[in-house]
């Protein structure tokens, strides 16, 4: 790899966070250099000019990363977050038709807080990490279900 090309990669990547999103970047920006750099070379350039002209062609690399970066953020998906909400907010509609012994109000506020706190928490979570444990946490759920349903509490 040129040294052009390679210092435009690293430039480009500087400005972006995630792994995962590097890699593919650094991937796609590769692939549209080498198209470009073909093109150069079929048209009779000479292979090392054809690189440094393919490179110099993509651009500057810090407002390209800084766009990137823009585009590849991950997004919040509003629609189910406020649909979490709505369900939250029925939960409190039977306390509605109850006139007497509200006590146990206040623990199911700070239940639904803990709630909101632990799903917001999970957001932020990359599932693709954690993929290769699925076997392990499906049978430790089905093994917890199992030793409620044999050993039930009060």
């Amino acid at each position: 790899m040129n040294n052009n090309r390679k210092r435009f990669l690293e430039t480009v990547v500087k400005e972006i966070r995630s792994p995962s999103v590097r890699k593919m970047i650094v991937t796609e920006l590769d692939h549209h250099i080498d198209k470009e750099k073909q093109r150069f070379i079929t048209s009779g350039m000479s292979e090392e000019d054809a690189e440094e002209k393919a490179v110099a062609q993509m651009g500057n690399p810090v407002p390209l990363g800084k766009e990137l970066k823009k585009l590849h953020r991950p997004r919040v998906d509003w629609w189910i977050a406020g649909l979490l909400m709505m369900a939250l907010c029925f939960g409190f509609l039977p306390l509605l038709a109850m006139d007497e012994n509200l006590g146990f109000v206040p623990h199911k506020i700070i239940y639904t807080i803990v709630g909101v706190v632990i799903t917001g928490g999970l957001m932020l979570v990359d599932y693709s990490k954690i993929v290769k444990f699925r076997w392990a946490s499906y049978l430790g759920g089905l093994f917890l279900l199992v030793f409620l349903i044999l050993f039930p509490t009060a």
